[in-house]
């Protein structure tokens, strides 16, 4: 792995309603995360993508993946990475380049799947750098089966 799994998330906080952090690496009820946990260390290869809170539903349910990828993420094809990733693994949702120079990225699906694609932005395609992977989970709004790259201007979803 190229980068560090932080426990931050999109927005700030875990906020009252989350059911805890649900964010990359962690033990939902743990604030922090324990490193303990089945899947290892968040910062390992092959460690635990992240939890989804409980509205996210089980691993067959649709749930919502919302993350920002930091580091040397614009200008080496991540967008097109993602893209191409999240329609092999039959994600919809959408991937853009943020004016702070993150990569910003929704998507629906299985909560199993998900962790795949959650997976494959902590690695970036050649040419990148990740340092850093934010992630909140959240229950699925309906995306509607496309992945698209979406251009700077857009407000999201």
């Amino acid at each position: 792995m190229t980068g560090e799994v932080t426990d931050e998330m999109i927005g700030g906080g875990p906020g009252p309603d989350r059911g805890g952090p649900g964010r990359m690496g962690g033990d939902p009820g743990t604030p922090g995360g324990d490193p303990g946990t089945p899947g290892g260390d968040p910062g390992t290869p092959g460690g635990d993508p992240g939890t989804p809170d409980s509205r996210a539903g089980a691993d067959g349910q649709r749930a919502r993946l919302e993350a920002t990828v930091h580091g040397r993420v614009q200008g080496v094809g991540f967008r097109y990475f993602v893209r191409s990733t999240a329609e092999a693994l039959g994600l919809g949702g959408w991937v853009a380049n943020a004016p702070d120079g993150t990569v910003a990225c929704v998507a629906e699906g299985p909560r199993a799947t998900l962790r795949d694609l959650a997976r494959a932005l902590q690695e970036g395609p050649p040419g990148s750098r990740v340092d850093r992977v934010d992630v909140r989970w959240t229950v699925a709004i309906g995306a509607d089966g496309r992945f698209i790259i979406r251009s700077l201007g857009h407000g999201g979803d």
